[in-house]
């Protein structure tokens, strides 16, 4: 696996608990989109998912590349 995907086990350190920070903000990310498709929401509640969901996209796109480097 590590010579095809060399970046796969890098990001995959369960020892590291930014890869458990990132577990964390998958399911974040899970619930928010579960939200925004069953649930119907005025316009403050569909901006508050919407903030959230783009936060929670930068923090893991972050945290992802600050493990990948480590």
């Amino acid at each position: 696996m590590d010579v095809n995907y060399p970046w796969l086990s890098r990001l995959f350190q369960p020892k590291n608990p930014i890869f458990w920070i990132l577990v964390a903000l998958n399911l974040v990310s899970l619930a928010l989109s579960h939200i925004a498709q069953n649930y119907p929401l005025n316009t403050l509640g569909t901006w508050v998912i919407t903030i959230c969901a783009l936060l929670n996209a930068v923090i893991s796109a972050v945290l992802a590349w600050r493990l990948v480097n480590s």
